[in-house]
């Protein structure tokens, strides 16, 4: 077991060095100069080039591309452009919000998506299972930001029960208020997929021997699902919340953008549209840092919650 997770901490490095490749090389072949973005259609040639052999734009591109990975072994992701701030500063700075909204989502995802999951794999082709499963379906069908929009206009135009604006407040109470309403926008989608996991797993449990042996031998039915069937069919629905952090994480680029919160979706946003290199490189390698980890953790899990997997 030791050996494993040493293994994958290993291999955590040469993965976040992959993504940061891909990054560096795909922002350079889409269109678009940072130089330009920054001062403008109307600035002339000679103010473009000496502030891209400012930035160090004008040096060959393998050359940027190593001085990239060199900085990025030892966390250093430059400064922005477009504010001459460190990256590493700008991040940390906007990353907890992220976490905060991520936290919640996930949160309200999983008290929806579990409990309904179960009900609806105890109680199969009832009116619940039928209702859940067409709910389910809706919340699969449609993006978090989508429905960020219609929370926003329902509960916080209309209603005016929430703010437009979901800026942190102080305080525990404040914060929360603040950011109730994105978070239930990540919350309901991530709900379905979660409802969907815990039911097809937990139906498929239930329908073991092991399961008709000790309902046989007259263990009480709420013993039967909730010890015996829903142990089992955690494995998977473990594999979800950790394939899920993804989905979250990307979905806070847009519901961040929507709810105009502050955090990493925004932050990445606005360097997207200035084309700012170093901040979207050392965000989007942040972003792999936390699912990289999350997953790792999640292959861990496996082996405390099933006793029979060994990692030799």
């Amino acid at each position: 077991m030791k050996a494993y997770i040493t293994r994958r901490l290993l291999s955590i490095i040469p993965t976040l060095l992959i993504v940061g490749s891909i990054v560096f090389f795909v922002m350079r072949l889409a269109s678009g100069d940072p130089a330009t973005a920054m001062l403008g259609a109307s600035a002339t040639a000679e103010s473009i080039a000496r502030l891209r052999e400012q930035l160090g734009l004008d040096r060959p591109l393998i050359v940027q591309y190593l001085d990239f990975l060199l900085d990025a072994l030892r966390g250093d992701f430059g400064r922005s452009y477009a504010t001459g701030r460190p990256v590493a500063e700008q991040i940390f700075a906007a990353f907890p919000d992220t976490l905060e909204l991520v936290f919640w989502g996930m949160l309200i995802g999983t008290l929806i998506g579990v409990p309904t999951g179960i009900i609806a794999a105890v109680r199969p082709n009832s009116i619940f299972d039928y209702a859940s499963r067409v709910v389910a379906l809706l919340g699969l069908s449609m993006p978090p930001f989508y429905l960020g929009i219609l929370l926003l206009l329902l509960f916080a135009v209309n209603l005016g029960w929430f703010p437009v604006i979901s800026t942190p407040q102080p305080g525990f109470s404040g914060r929360l208020y603040a950011v109730f309403l994105p978070a239930l926008s990540l919350g309901l989608v991530q709900a379905s997929f979660i409802m969907r996991s815990v039911r097809s797993s937990l139906l498929e449990v239930l329908q073991e021997d092991y399961i008709r042996t000790a309902h046989a031998k007259g263990v009480p039915p709420a013993q039967v699902h909730y010890r015996h069937g829903l142990r089992n069919a955690l494995i998977p629905v473990i594999t979800v919340f950790g394939l899920y952090l993804g989905t979250l994480l990307a979905g806070t680029v847009l519901t961040e953008t929507v709810f105009n919160r502050p955090g990493m979706g925004r932050l990445l946003v606005g360097a997207i549209q200035q084309r700012d290199y170093p901040l979207i490189q050392g965000g989007l390698m942040i972003y792999a840092a936390v699912i990289v980890v999350v997953n790792t953790a999640v292959d861990i899990l496996y082996g405390l919650v099933d006793p029979t997997i060994r990692y030799d």
